[in-house]
């Protein structure tokens, strides 16, 4: 866990580069939940080494020893997967805002361009006011709209933020990789995940 520690203050320092999906999935690490469950899980293997190397020790001694490095084992790979899946899910939800505040620039610009267009036939005599109000609102429209989008690439960026522990820049943040847009899993590969939920394996301890 020490070294995954340094691993993540490595990828996550600095922030003149861009950073990609895979440097921010690193953050999981880091987080409250997988640190504490990361320091059980030693604390349980060093038990457990104690256990086995204590010839008073009883059968039952060992096996609950075992039981609880395995039931913490699962608990951090589930804590490790529900923090990637938050991080992955804030870190395209800021991409698809950044793309979308792209968007309401673009529109923006083709609103003013066609009030401009208005205006010039209007002086020509080939446009009405009505045509020229109807830029003017289109444009106005289209103004409300990327300050929208430039209100909710904040609040994802700040999200964002906050998971990761730095601060991010929208604009630095690579795509999203392809190797990361796979099909949905067979339901055999989702069921033996789930076998190894925390729940399940606690309740196949009860049974041994």
């Amino acid at each position: 866990m020490r070294r995954l520690t340094l691993l993540t203050l490595l990828l996550l320092a600095g922030s003149g580069h861009a950073l990609g999906l895979q440097e921010a999935l690193a953050a999981a690490f880091e987080r409250p939940d997988v640190v504490t469950t990361a320091a059980d899980l030693n604390s349980a293997r060093n038990d457990l080494g104690r256990t086995e190397q204590d010839p008073l020790a009883l059968r039952m001694d060992h096996l609950e020893a075992r039981q609880q490095v395995e039931l913490l084992q699962a608990q951090l790979r589930q804590s490790v997967h529900a923090e990637q899946a938050q991080i992955a899910g804030a870190y395209t939800a800021v991409v698809e805002a950044r793309e979308g505040l792209a968007v309401a620039r673009q529109g923006v610009e083709l609103s003013e361009t066609a009030l401009e267009v208005a205006n010039i036939r209007f002086r020509n005599g080939s446009a009405t006011e009505l045509d020229v109000e109807e830029a003017r609102l289109a444009l106005d429209e289209a103004r409300q709209g990327a300050l929208t989008a430039a209100d909710g690439l904040a609040v994802a960026t700040r999200n964002l933020t906050g998971l990761l522990g730095r601060e991010v820049d929208p604009e630095g943040l690579q795509e999203v990789p392809d190797a990361f847009i796979v099909e949905p899993p067979s339901l055999n590969s989702v069921l033996a995940s789930v076998s190894e939920h925390p729940t399940l394996v606690q309740a196949g301890h009860g049974v041994e």
